[in-house]
């Protein structure tokens, strides 16, 4: 009995060496050991310690400094304006008022008549004084809705109305600003142009935006509020000039008239209902939400430009309101 105590004692002893060796010895021939935990260099002063990682696992890059930051798009602000206007042009000749634009005398606007009226331009002061008649000799007023100046200064009036969009093409007539004591006036040019997508367009706004003349459509956007946007990159007289699709401008109302002011990038949008204001550097811009909405209810309006840092708009009956485009900012 003795002896068989000794043989168990001794199996004990040699089971309980072999367990205490596996735990503690390195690994070696496949056996199993407990790795040692990471460990994080420190780092010196100032400086970010460099992070552990784990076997296995693919270290995490570095986000790159020129990586694009998502654009968020701005909040709109809504405002209400004052509709009281600070005259109303009082000439038999113009009496609808469709479209304006600054002239190059301090306070003054060149203007013209809608549809069904003559081809002439009127030169008008901010307390509604018409001041110069210009005839545009052989000309026609065909559907003219708005008329705006070119980065070198001359004039551009948009015959592109089309309530019945069955135009085959439109036309854009451009002249040098008429001198003071002319009435009459034979130098414009006239240039035609279609559309893209090959259909008829109800156009009433016009703005040179970087040397291009930005069309944006009135009547699709009655129940839908984008408005869609047609480029002319350039005009030739020998040849019909091609507006191109470029997407659509977030409006939220019926478009009758556009003014962009390369001073402060503000591109300023007229409807029934409302002036929008964008802010435009580029023509991705365009696809933004705008930064003001300024209600206003100021009949047919149809007129707007901005003119030393102020903002003007006319209606069909020659009323003619004013505001300081930084208020509406």
């Amino acid at each position: 009995m003795k002896r068989w105590n000794d043989w168990m004692a001794l199996l004990i002893m040699a089971s309980l060496a072999y367990q205490c060796d596996q735990t503690t010895a390195p690994m070696r021939d496949g056996y199993h050991q407990t790795p040692e935990p990471s460990r994080v260099a420190e780092a010196p002063p100032g400086e970010t310690p460099a992070r552990s990682i784990q076997p296995g696992t693919p270290p995490t890059p570095p986000r790159s400094s020129s990586t694009p930051t998502p654009t968020i798009p701005p909040q709109t602000r809504f405002i209400t304006l004052k509709d009281k206007p600070i005259a109303q042009i009082d000439d038999n000749h113009l009496d609808e008022l469709s479209g304006i634009t600054p002239a190059s005398i301090d306070n003054e606007f060149w203007g013209h008549n809608d549809k069904g009226n003559g081809a002439d331009l009127f030169r008008f002061d901010t307390r509604g004084k018409v001041r110069q008649t210009v005839k545009l000799e052989n000309g026609e007023n065909e559907d003219w809705e708005a008329i705006s100046r070119g980065p070198r200064g001359a004039l551009y009036i948009g015959g592109f109305g089309d309530n019945d969009r069955n135009r085959e093409e439109c036309v854009i007539i451009k002249l040098n600003e008429p001198g003071a004591d002319v009435k009459k006036t034979k130098t414009y040019t006239r240039y035609r142009f279609e559309y893209s997508d090959g259909l008829a367009h109800n156009c009433e706004a016009m703005a040179w935006i970087g040397g291009k003349i930005f069309l944006f459509i009135k009547e699709e956007n009655v129940y839908a509020p984008p408005s869609p946007i047609f480029v002319l990159d350039g005009l030739r007289e020998d040849r019909m000039n091609v507006a191109r699709a470029r997407g659509a401008l977030d409006a939220r109302g019926t478009v009758t008239d556009a003014f962009y002011d390369a001073r402060t990038h503000t591109l300023a949008i007229l409807t029934y209902s409302h002036i929008a204001l964008f802010h435009v550097e580029r023509e991705s811009d365009l696809h933004m939400p705008p930064r003001t909405i300024a209600k206003a209810d100021l009949g047919q309006c149809e007129g707007l430009c901005i003119k030393d840092g102020d903002l003007y708009v006319s209606n069909e009956n020659g009323d003619l309101w004013k505001w300081r485009l930084a208020d509406l900012q």
